[in-house]
């Protein structure tokens, strides 16, 4: 296979990849955005200190968690590329351009705490 053909398959599965794991970052800030509505509301009923002590979604536990998604990630782009080097490939020129002009593969996902907007 060329080089350039073998090149855009591993940029093409990189990107999705990433895509991937940037959502799966989004996502679980949304979730802590959710928790800590959910913990204001909570205060405002009982105190503070009940709160505190039932929270289980330390700042701590966020990062610790967004560390294990990116390097969850980052090792699964570097096994696939490894087993990506085992095969010879032909791209169809044709069918790869009529499915970058449908927009069938490249899709985008946005996450905010208070909107989800999806795009094709």
């Amino acid at each position: 296979m060329e080089k350039g053909s073998e090149d855009l398959i591993k940029n093409l599965i990189e990107q999705r990849i990433k895509f991937l794991f940037k959502n799966f970052l989004a996502e679980m800030e949304r979730v802590q955005f959710d928790h800590q509505q959910m913990m204001s509301k909570v205060k405002e009923k009982t105190s503070s200190e009940f709160c505190q002590n039932i929270d289980c979604f330390s700042v701590e536990k966020l990062q610790d968690a967004r560390k294990r998604i990116l390097d969850s990630g980052n090792d699964c782009l570097r096994e696939i590329s490894l087993l990506l080097e085992c095969f010879d490939w032909n791209l169809n020129q044709e069918k790869f351009e009529k499915i970058i002009a449908n927009r069938k593969i490249i899709k985008k996902t946005t996450f905010s705490p208070a909107i989800f907007i999806y795009e094709k």
